[in-house]
């Protein structure tokens, strides 16, 4: 499956100058806030400017969500776990609110098929049209503690993601599986296969 990175998204990114430094200045402001000093010429702008920041908050958002289904949906499909835990019940830096999509990752947990006390947690997070896509993947116990040492292989496209201060969390290394050339496609299927390739690693290393 392809993806196409929407241009919003890529101008955020990279092709725009000051657009990225605009976004994150007014990404987290609330509906109560104004510049300093602003004055009723410069409102044009102001709002032109949150209405852009809406726009790339939301082709990020539908991206994530869209790279996911292709990466992690398909894997965990192919690996028959099905059993999702509904957003309401994930923990607070997991939840797939604005904030924590941009800034981390999109996250989606999951029961353990054969024991529905433990969690496989996935997440996968974008970072730009030079490195792409990242996956991350992790296994816990129903005390909320890591069930796979730091250094349990997941295929060799993975390491921890904290060395030395492991967390229970894998990552794919350097740079992703992108894209095109012109860094606005991506091509999912590499990355779906070393996403399925550490499910069945992890449900192997678990049971």
């Amino acid at each position: 499956m392809t993806i196409t990175i929407p241009q919003s998204v890529q101008d955020y990114f990279f092709e725009k100058p000051g657009r990225l430094q605009m976004v994150d200045d007014l990404f987290d402001r609330t509906n109560h806030w104004l510049p300093p000093g602003i004055k009723l010429g410069g409102l044009r702008e102001h709002y032109n400017n949150l209405l852009i920041t809406a726009v790339v908050r939301t082709d990020y958002a539908v991206l994530l969500v869209d790279a996911w289904d292709a990466v992690w949906g398909a894997g965990l499909s192919a690996c028959d776990i099905k059993k999702v835990i509904a957003i309401d019940d994930m923990d607070r830096a997991g939840k797939p609110n604005p904030y924590i999509i941009k800034h981390d990752a999109l996250y989606q947990y999951y029961w353990d098929p054969r024991n529905e006390d433990a969690q496989i947690c996935t997440a996968l997070r974008y970072e730009g049209p030079i490195n792409g896509f990242r996956i991350l993947l992790a296994h816990f116990d129903e005390d909320g503690e890591p069930t796979l040492s730091e250094d349990a292989n997941l295929g060799g496209e993975w390491a921890a993601n904290t060395p030395g201060a492991f967390d229970g969390w894998f990552t794919t290394k350097g740079k992703s599986f992108l894209m095109s050339q012109q860094g606005n496609i991506f091509d999912s299927r590499k990355m779906q296969e070393v996403a399925e390739t550490a499910l069945r690693e992890l449900l192997d290393k678990t049971r």
